[in-house]
């Protein structure tokens, strides 16, 4: 055997254990972006089946490891001049802006070498309570946005608007600020029966006359946000809706796992939480289930008496069901409204954007009702009184 077959055997079993190695490694990629190609497709799902119900219209983030995992937009920044959502496009977040002022307090306190005990009273003489600046710095929400506002004014003897520019320029917060007056700020909408024409989108009463005038309302792109949200080296999840304006929004930040959840919305409806929690199961490969969409299906109209009678939520608001002429109706006093099934127990009502999820019990009969009220889930449960 020759000195270079010697070695050629020598280096074979290393070649092919390499080899190997490299085989799995390729198979693990293809897999793993099989995976992410599956979620990227039911998160698009997810968004549109929300967005076709008229409850969410805005941006889904998700990012894992310093990496943008996923991002899309579903709907209109802007329906009236048909302007798109971009990944800069500003939206109103509500109490998420709470995150900005409190680190803009926290580095005002310290520059200024304040006492971290002294009461909020010394700033706000308005605020009936004992809460010191350390509280307000350690806790959630305990004052509104404007109140935020004026105490870091108080406390700094400096404007706001200078700070809050200081802050974003540094913390690299390219959208985000009071007031934006650029086209690339989404405008808040409502969707509701408003003119007794059935459910239509409008927009908010805030952002027609301009949301301007409430200097305490922050606005932020989504990536702004996502940045916001992985300074903080706490679990959060911060879900709500800024009523007037006609923006809700949900976010979830987890460091021990480096995973971060933002979704913006330029609707009223408070279903980020839902959508939130279906995005979650989605990732974490558990089951979830969409909304059903609003369309009648057809039933077996034998199956309607088994929902007819009479409800109560509690002891001031009760309702009839009653079948006739192979339809469900809902009286609620003198209000009759028609019902259309959605599936084999749960129906809509065409002119709201509501619903009544009958729910049997072991027997089969059925016992209780679910009053939707745009959202999937509900607490809301009436019980059959006769």
């Amino acid at each position: 055997m020759t000195g270079l077959q010697f070695r050629m055997k020598r280096l074979f079993p290393f070649t092919l254990l390499l080899f190997l190695l490299l085989s799995c490694q390729e198979k693990i990629s293809r897999q793993t972006a099989s995976t992410i190609d599956v979620q990227k497709a039911a998160l698009d799902s997810l968004g549109e089946r929300y967005l076709q119900l008229g409850r969410f219209s805005g941006m889904i983030l998700i990012a894992q490891e310093d990496s943008l995992r996923y991002a899309n937009s579903f709907g209109m920044a802007n329906y009236e001049e048909a302007i798109p959502f971009r990944s800069h496009t500003a939206f109103q977040i509500g109490e998420l802006a709470q995150l900005v002022y409190r680190d803009l307090l926290e580095r005002t306190v310290s520059n200024k070498q304040v006492n971290l005990d002294t009461s909020l009273r010394t700033y706000l003489p308005e605020i009936e309570s004992d809460l010191t600046l350390s509280k307000l710095l350690h806790a959630d929400t305990l004052i509104s946005n404007r109140q935020m506002i004026q105490l870091i004014e108080r406390v700094s003897a400096r404007s706001f608007d200078e700070q809050l520019l200081a802050y974003t320029q540094e913390s690299g917060l390219q959208h985000t600020g009071l007031q934006p007056s650029d086209s690339l700020t989404a405008i808040g909408y409502l969707y509701q029966n408003y003119r007794g024409q059935g459910l239509e989108l409008h927009t908010a009463a805030e952002s027609q006359e301009g949301s301007s005038a409430n200097r305490a309302a922050l606005y932020a792109s989504a990536r702004d946000v996502l940045q916001i949200l992985r300074r903080q080296d706490t679990k959060l999840e911060i879900h709500g809706y800024v009523a007037d304006d006609g923006f809700s929004y949900a976010v979830q930040h987890r460091p021990n796992s480096d995973r971060s959840i933002v979704i913006l919305s330029n609707r009223r409806h408070p279903v980020g939480e839902e959508i939130l929690q279906r995005i979650e199961a989605l990732l974490e490969g558990e089951a979830y289930q969409l909304p059903l969409e609003r369309k009648p299906v057809t039933i077996d109209p034998k199956t309607l008496a088994d929902f007819s009678g009479h409800y109560a939520l509690n002891e001031q608001i009760q309702f009839e069901v009653r079948d006739a002429q192979d339809s469900l109706y809902v009286f609620l006093g003198p209000t009759k409204t028609r019902l259309i099934p959605q599936s084999s127990h749960q129906f809509y009502m065409e002119e709201t954007d509501a619903a009544l999820r009958f729910i049997r019990d072991a027997s089969g009969s059925v016992e209780e009702v679910i009053l939707l009220n745009g959202f999937m889930d509900s607490e809301q449960i009436a019980k059959r009184i006769r």
